[in-house]
């Protein structure tokens, strides 16, 4: 009977342990979770910063890697630093500003895949519509920056 009691107790304390252990994994993995999500609205806000400014060279070279590639809603490809900041540079002159509110942000090994909705206005205001975009990041020069951009418009109806 007391070899019962001694295994008893050792399930006991090895079942309280992987407990806490699950509890805290838990723990430091929503806390990851919520690092990922400020680092990238932090480089959201950045990019509202350098539209704002019409700095769209500053923010193909700041925001995006050198290899990164965009691919706009409408179709085709954008890619290069030069290439991206006159696609960028396109949409402001057109009036367009864009409001991004990622969604689910993880980590995918070496890179954070980000999802969201970006709402389109003109500078009247006027709602010009809603896009979904996913966006893969990878860090260069110490920074997170986007390295692919893919942009869908919300159909209608």
């Amino acid at each position: 009977m007391n070899m019962f009691i001694k295994i008893r107790n050792l399930f006991s304390a090895t079942l309280l342990l992987l407990l806490g252990t699950t509890t805290m994994l838990y723990a430091q993995s929503e806390q990851m979770e919520n690092d990922l999500m400020s680092t990238i609205e932090e480089r959201y806000q950045e990019f509202g910063k350098f539209m704002q400014a019409g700095d769209t060279e500053g923010l193909a070279v700041n925001l995006y890697t050198e290899d990164a590639t965009i691919y706009p809603p409408n179709g085709g490809v954008v890619s290069t630093s030069e290439g991206i900041s006159k696609f960028v540079s396109g949409m402001l002159s057109s009036g367009m500003i864009i409001k991004i509110q990622p969604k689910e942000v993880e980590r995918l090994g070496d890179a954070i895949y980000d999802y969201g909705v970006a709402n389109v206005s003109n500078k009247e205001g006027k709602n010009l519509g809603i896009q979904r975009y996913m966006v893969i990041w990878k860090k260069e020069d110490g920074e997170w920056k986007i390295y692919r951009d893919i942009i869908k418009p919300i159909e209608e109806g």
